[in-house]
């Protein structure tokens, strides 16, 4: 390196590192950094050329003998490659790590497959830098001398295939890139059949995953070739029928899968690409008939032809293509009408039952499959299949496993059945009568046994829910003899009890309608207490939501028995029901309450009675308990439970309290606030001899809620001489009761400062409006002409000073004389001078 040249790059230290040693540098690279390559022998040393600092000294790149070529930096700043005299490619990592510098050395290519004489990292530009390829791989060009021939080649030496061919594949395809892919990648590969072989598997993923659905046709052909040789005549199959038809050398591929047993590809190339559906289904009968006419049992070969040729039928019917997608629209019902006409021939029908009963005698088979479904279609249409009563049963009970599949195919199923046996001879049909139901309601309505039916329903599992609809539309549709009407009533009496328990809001809507007359006597037949509630209070609701059609009286009983039952099973929902109907009695509901100890609601019932006083005795007794409990308690136990029951029930004394006394006088009130306000301050002072201040703080401010709660309805004198009277109170000291007058005094301030704002605002808000109304009638009119809206002349021209004008706030402007005259046209006297309008604007909002 010249010296002046290393003094202006790299500054004095590599002049001085450099020149001393007098050696030549073999080649030299830069990026933030400048690498160095040493001739032979020597070491790799990378430069900071902002400052000239030597970063690193790397001597284990390249083996020892050799010199470095080239070094060359890729996009990414921490990797470089290099190559050596011998031949071979290195790639340089660079890595930093609690800042020590590194470099780890990978070989890339031997110089034992060839030569590299250069390289050239394949930097992407600018808009290439998001592409998914960039992030994570880098591209390197390299030219090779082989036999003193130099030309670029691809590194295509058979110890690396492996990895390379795969990711070039996947690059050409994420890249959407079919031309390099098909015309320069492989004609490349051709000659090295390695190569060769695993860039047509590498094809295999792709065309799977339905990322590569066309190949060239010397592609599609080298690809069969390739994979019959290799014997991977599975993977073969399933290339091909991901594969566009017109890809296809129809006449080979067909060959090579009839050769090999490819039979979903065979049927896939017949489908699509000859729309032929009947040609797969001949060809495999050819197959299967013979061993099935001489009575021999299938090969396992044969066995798996059956199936495919099971599934194919099914999925023809179906309008599905096989083995994957569909059929096209157009085509459906044609291909259905095909595969018809092809399997209802006596011979082929023949043979289609024998496949299902000799390929498929396995019950779990049938179960799981779509089989039966398959052959029960098939056989509806084939009205020349004769069976014996031995596969009849058979079929039968193929029937009744799957029972509890899914319920559209299970009806579907058993019309199938209906329409195959209905005209065969009874003893068939009572076999294959005796596992479906569905076939019995069949007969049962034929004969016009209605009642019978509804056993069927309720023995039924994927139909007993329709057995309601079937009750009611029987019972109310015309057509139906009263005898037939009768007979299903009394079986839907009979099993009312099975109904109630299976759907009691059904139950109940059908009793309301059919069976209005005997209620009392289904309830008393259903003796179970808690399935006669499930009824009952379906029965209810159903009678409370028909406000507009007719409804059904039911008897006071009911509802005080259904009383009895919610106090026993759902107490929290007695009160809402108290409220909400009226249609029970109230000194038996009382009763009903009082004997299950609901306070709450007898004392609803007390109160809508009229008796104010029984209802706050019952109310107070609650409040009472709930208080010597929260007396009696403890420290460590649980007084948020019984301070909450407390305040629930001091809401509820209340409430009663609040809206009892706008109806009472003076006196009534006090019988009522002061006893609770007594109740109170006893428990206060009962609590606060425990040293229990959590529980007096509570207590004392709920006495002050019902403080400020009655001052509404009892003078404050009248409150302040009870509680100097209160015997807890009356003998104690004046503290004991300051905190409760000094409450009461504080409420009193805040309702008089309360009193003071709202009468300062409404004065303020009254002096504002009148302020208004005063500007607005004193202020100056400016008409927006000077003539009048009715004479048109100009009120300056006249001469009479007399004259008086009128100037509305819309600016109008008209003489007194004309308005007069105006108004006596129109038939008004003078006494209405002070109503005038604007007569321009009157048509609109009217003048002032």
């Amino acid at each position: 390196i010249p010296t002046r040249l290393c003094a202006s790059v790299l500054g004095t230290k590599l002049l001085g590192q450099i020149s001393e040693q007098c050696l030549p540098s073999a080649s030299i690279t830069t990026a933030h950094v400048c690498s160095v390559g040493l001739p032979k022998d020597r070491y790799i040393t990378m430069w900071d050329l902002a400052n000239g600092k030597l970063l690193r000294t790397i001597t284990d790149a390249h083996p020892p003998g050799t010199a470095i070529l080239h070094v060359k930096f890729t996009d990414d700043p921490t990797l470089a490659v290099c190559n050596d005299s011998g031949g071979s490619v290195f790639e340089l990592a660079f890595r930093r790590v609690m800042g020590m510098r590194s470099c780890d050395s990978r070989c890339l290519f031997s110089g034992s497959k060839g030569e590299v004489c250069s390289i050239e990292p394949l930097h992407a530009p600018p808009d290439f830098r998001d592409h998914p390829i960039s992030p994570h791989y880098s591209l390197l060009a390299m030219a090779l001398s082989l036999r003193c021939d130099q030309y670029f080649s691809l590194h295509i030496a058979s110890g690396h295939i492996g990895p390379l061919v795969p990711v070039l594949v996947d690059y050409c395809l994420l890249l959407k890139r079919l031309d390099l892919l098909f015309d320069q990648l492989y004609p490349r590969l051709v000659e090295n059949m390695v190569a060769k072989g695993v860039f047509l598997e590498s094809l295999e993923s792709h065309i799977i995953a339905d990322r590569l659905g066309h190949l060239p046709t010397p592609i599609m052909k080298d690809l069969l070739t390739h994979y019959q040789s290799s014997g991977m005549m599975d993977s073969l199959e399933r290339c091909i029928v991901h594969l566009d038809i017109t890809s296809l050398d129809i006449q080979q591929v067909v060959q090579v899968c009839w050769e090999n047993q490819l039979y979903d590809a065979v049927i896939y190339v017949f489908n699509r690409g000859m729309n032929d559906y009947t040609t797969p289904m001949e060809k495999l009968f050819t197959v299967i008939i013979p061993p099935l006419r001489e009575g021999r049992s299938l090969r396992d070969e044969e066995v798996v032809m059956g199936n495919k040729l099971l599934v194919y039928i099914s999925c023809c019917l179906a309008g599905r293509a096989y083995p994957l997608g569909d059929i096209p629209e157009d085509l459906v019902v044609q291909v259905k009408h095909q595969v018809c006409r092809c399997s209802y021939t006596s011979v082929k029908m023949l043979t289609i039952t024998q496949i299902f009963f000799e390929i498929l005698p396995s019950n779990s088979i049938w179960k799981d499959s779509k089989d039966l479904d398959v052959l029960l279609e098939l056989l509806q249409v084939g009205s020349v299949v004769q069976f014996n009563e031995e596969r009849l049963l058979m079929l039968a009970e193929k029937a009744k496993l799957c029972v509890t599949e899914n319920r559209r195919r299970h009806c579907a199923r058993s019309s199938s059945l209906i329409c195959i046996f209905c005209h065969k001879s009874k003893a068939c049909c009572f076999i294959v009568f005796s596992f479906s139901y569905q076939i019995c309601e069949f007969l049962y309505e034929k004969k016009h046994l209605y009642d019978r039916i509804i056993d069927c329903y309720l023995r039924d599992p994927l139909r007993k829910g329709e057995i309601f609809s079937y009750i009611h539309n029987l019972l109310s549709m015309p057509g139906y003899s009263p005898e037939e009407k009768k007979s299903v009533k009394d079986k839907v009496r009979r099993h009312m009890h099975e109904l109630v328990t299976f759907d009691p809001t059904k139950s109940a809507d059908l009793v309301m309608i059919h069976f209005a007359e005997e209620v009392q006597q289904i309830i008393s037949e259903l003796q179970d207490d808690r399935l006669v509630f499930r009824f009952l209070s379906c029965l209810l609701e159903q009678q409370e939501g028909h406000h507009s059609d007719p409804v059904l009286l039911l008897a006071p009983e009911l509802y005080e028995l259904q009383l009895d039952l919610l106090s026993r099973f759902d107490p929290k929902r007695l009160l809402f029901f108290l409220q909400s109907s009226q249609q029970y009695r109230l000194e038996e509901a009382v009763l009903i309450t009082q004997k299950y100890h609901h306070n709450k609601a007898t004392a609803f019932l007390l109160e809508k009675k009229g008796d104010v006083e029984g209802a706050f005795d019952v109310l107070l007794e609650t409040l009472k308990e709930n208080l010597s409990l929260l007396a009696a308690q403890r420290e460590g136990d649980d007084e948020e439970e019984t301070l909450t029951n407390v305040k629930d029930s001091l809401n509820d004394i209340i409430a009663l309290c609040h809206q009892s006394s706008h109806s009472l006088n003076q006196q009534q009130r006090e019988v009522l606030w002061f006893p609770l306000l007594e109740a109170m301050m006893a428990a206060q002072k009962q609590v606060k001899g425990l040293d229990n201040n959590q529980t007096f703080e509570a207590l004392k401010e709920l006495t002050m809620k019902v403080l400020n709660c009655m001052s509404s309805f009892i003078s404050l004198p009248s409150i302040i001489q009870r509680i100097l009277q209160d015997p807890v109170y009356g003998k104690g000291k004046l503290g004991e009761i300051q905190g409760l007058i000094l409450g009461m005094l504080d409420t009193f301030n805040y309702e008089q400062t309360l009193l003071e704002t709202t009468t300062s605002l409404l004065n303020h808000d009254l002096h504002w409006s009148l302020a208004h109304l005063r500007a607005a009638v004193t202020r100056g009119l400016h008409p927006r002409q000077d003539c009048c809206n009715i004479c048109l002349q100009q009120y300056k021209r006249r001469q009479d000073a007399a004259e008086e004008i009128i100037v509305f706030s819309c600016g109008h402007l008209y003489h007194l004389k004309c308005l007069q005259q105006k108004d006596s046209g129109c038939g008004f006297t003078s006494d209405v001078q002070q109503q005038w309008s604007c007569y321009k604007c009157s048509s609109n909002k009217g003048g002032r």
